[in-house]
């Protein structure tokens, strides 16, 4: 960690445990990962992906999730807090089942994210030499909009993810202004209902080298009325719990962002980034947030 980030409020919230169908990290590694990497808090958001059969990933493993955070975090008490997530994929092509899991959720926290633009088929898994990138991503991008002003989320899931597995294929970046319109409605749509979005920091660690959004992205969403906000690594390996976190919470202060959200019960509570303003509001000298009597 950088010596930055000593001074920062550190939460990862999109890491997928041995629940979810692509991860085999327990929840006991996740949480000593994150422990070592200077997090202090972490949500455990399992897939639960709809309109893909053949992928594990129910009400079955929540519940299994559900009793194993609690078992680890009564281990970290006072070191960490794990919060309950959920990552609930392509409400796009399922709405009525995933309104019936949001409904039913007890959980903290969920990120609505599109993998699919068709059953069974996730983008990253295109041929992208037989594909127009560009025009997939402009349908990709209708589909998180319908999201965005439907479904019941907390926040939207990495909204540019077809950019790692396009330039990972093609070396090819798409140039994000041509899609300025369609990621305006998507942020009025988010700021409008309250809800938030995350920076997500799986494209650090591939080919494309940025967050997801990037940083002119997440200036337009500030633009568009955007408060809330989540970072999360994507980790499905304890070694990648916690990475770019750092990196992701310096640039969204560089931006004006002096706060950091994170949920309890799918209650938004805003952590103030620097720990300076999080001692000046604990001794009084500062306005408190609700996260401040937790």
């Amino acid at each position: 960690m950088s010596e930055e980030g000593k001074w920062m409020f550190l939460s990862d919230y999109h890491i997928h445990s041995s629940f979810s169908y692509d991860s085999r990290q327990t929840v006991a590694q996740i949480a000593q990962a994150a422990l070592e990497k200077g997090m202090e808090e972490i949500a455990i958001t399992d897939h639960v992906e709809l309109a893909a059969p053949k992928l594990r990933g129910g009400k079955a493993e929540l519940r299994e999730a559900a009793k194993e955070i609690e078992q680890v975090g009564a281990c970290f008490q006072g070191k960490l807090i794990i919060r309950k997530g959920m990552e609930l994929g392509n409400a796009n092509l399922e709405p009525e089942e995933a309104m019936d899991w949001c409904r039913k959720f007890s959980g903290d926290f969920i990120i609505g994210s599109v993998h699919n633009l068709e059953p069974g088929q996730d983008v990253a898994d295109y041929d992208y030499s037989q594909v127009d990138a560009g025009m997939l991503f402009h349908d990709y991008l209708d589909a998180v909009a319908n999201i965005a002003g439907t479904l019941d989320y907390d926040v939207l899931g990495h909204i540019t993810y077809p950019l790692k597995a396009i330039c990972e294929q093609t070396g090819e970046v798409l140039d994000m202004r041509r899609y300025r319109g369609q990621f305006r409605r998507i942020f009025e749509a988010v700021a409008g209902r309250g809800k938030g979005i995350e920076v997500n920091t799986s494209g650090l660690r591939y080919r494309l080298g940025r967050l997801l959004p990037d940083r002119e992205l997440l200036e337009l969403y500030r633009s568009c009325g955007g408060v809330h906000i989540t970072v999360g690594s994507d980790a499905h390996r304890p070694e990648d719990v916690g990475e770019g976190i750092v990196q992701a919470v310096e640039c969204l202060c560089t931006l004006g962002w002096r706060e950091i959200t994170v949920y309890q019960g799918r209650q938004p509570i805003p952590r103030p980034i620097l720990r300076s303003t999080m001692r000046e509001a604990s001794s009084g000298t500062a306005t408190g947030s609700p996260g401040d009597k937790l």
